[in-house]
């Protein structure tokens, strides 16, 4: 069996396309997203759990930190199934079906929460090089997929108004995502890579495109080879949201919402463990080490990446 290092992003379903801008900046649940897959192609049906734990609790404008004086903060979860089934040699499709947890608060403003289905996403995966064909280590691969609007964008809160866009576990757009990949091994470790382009498309409101990036490499431990040590660098960058609703402060002229979009670079330490033939676990920890950010937002604390690989049929 082959298990992979990495699995499909368990953001790259970003919640979009709701009606009405945000009523503040602090208001935005958090939409960063890891943006790796699978590194390396294998047989019978590929399973894996991927989940995202998110936390913000302070303001910040551009680079620099800001008052926070209501206590606003953040926290999401994302978990994401995700299939894959290599049809040919070099073909791979994948499935990936995300759960949303999204809760905002402050010390004035009551709690809103979400918890539903997100937008699933299908993909295909292409792998241009693989050194054999059975149990590949060194695999250069493209990715394309599209994002369905299949969740949620009408929740509404206790008095009936609908949840701020980016509270929302779906969207009313499809939305088109690009990408290529790369897994090298080597006899002391494996090094991997990916890059992917999210465009969505316009709506009333539109999150801005975004692009990822990650370089990492995992590393087993020869006392304890079913251990690896694993190291990413994480890139991500988000453009300004868009609305079609003028007249309100958060809209710059040309429909721009204002405190939304940035840029974020991660250091994300972890491990892989394999307690049994066919199973990976993987556990890794997410540390900003850059983050500017447009207008006044909530900044990303540390965020908490948790995996769950198995692969059944395979050879």
């Amino acid at each position: 069996m082959t298990l992979p290092l990495l699995a499909v992003a368990a953001g790259l379903a970003l919640p979009a396309g709701a009606m009405a801008p945000p009523s503040s900046a602090v208001s935005i649940a958090p939409r960063t997203s890891l943006v790796g897959f699978g590194s390396v192609s294998g047989d019978g049906l590929g399973i894996s759990i991927l989940s995202r734990r998110i936390e913000r609790e302070s303001l910040r404008s551009g680079s620099s930190a800001a008052p926070n004086p209501d206590r606003q903060r953040q926290l999401s979860w994302r978990s994401t199934l995700l299939l894959d089934y290599r049809v040919a040699r070099r073909t791979t499709l994948i499935l990936a079906v995300p759960h949303v947890y999204n809760s905002a608060a402050s010390d004035v403003l009551p709690r809103q929460t979400v918890n539903s289905l997100g937008d699933i996403a299908l993909y295909g995966k292409y792998a241009f090089y693989q050194d054999r064909s059975v149990r590949p280590t060194r695999e250069l691969s493209g990715l394309a997929g599209v994002k369905l609007p299949s969740g949620s964008a009408e929740l509404r809160d206790a008095a009936g108004n609908r949840l701020d866009a980016p509270l929302q576990p779906g969207s009313g757009s499809t939305d088109f995502i690009v990408g290529a990949a790369a897994s090298w091994g080597l006899p002391l470790a494996t090094v991997y890579g990916d890059f992917t382009y999210k465009y969505n498309t316009r709506t009333a409101y539109t999150f801005g495109d975004s692009w990822g990036g990650n370089l990492g490499a995992a590393a087993p431990l020869k006392p304890a080879p079913w251990l690896s040590l694993t190291g990413e660098v994480n890139v991500e960058s988000y453009e300004r949201d868009h609305s079609l609703e003028a007249g309100s402060a958060a809209v710059l002229p040309g429909g721009a919402v204002r405190d939304t979009g940035g840029q974020y670079v991660f250091l994300t330490p972890g491990i892989l463990v394999r307690p049994m033939k066919g199973l990976a676990v993987s556990l890794g920890v997410q540390l900003p080490v850059y983050q500017h950010l447009n207008g006044t937002q909530l900044a990303s604390g540390p965020n908490l990446n948790l995996g769950l690989y198995t692969r059944l049929g395979g050879r």
